[in-house]
């Protein structure tokens, strides 16, 4: 059988802050883009002309309630 590889996942405040940094709804949501437009005004990105032409692609993920990590064996539980 195939070993799968673990990822590390931040803690549960680092979730909430991510989580709670905008309200979240179905959707579209202007202000996420607003917030992103404002990013890359501050990081120069709009700086050249051919750097004005973009695409955005949004996802989500689920992080499931009932899935736990047991540090001193190394494995996942489904609590």
């Amino acid at each position: 059988m195939c070993e799968s590889v673990l990822v590390n996942l931040p803690s549960s405040r680092t979730l909430y802050d991510y989580s709670h940094f905008l309200k979240s709804e179905l959707g579209f949501q202007a202000d996420v883009l607003q917030l992103a437009k404002k990013e890359a005004e501050k990081t120069g990105l709009y700086d050249a002309e051919w750097r004005k032409n973009v695409g955005l692609l949004f996802d989500e993920i689920n992080i499931r309630e009932d899935l736990g990590y047991d540090k001193h064996i190394g494995k996942h539980l489904s609590l």
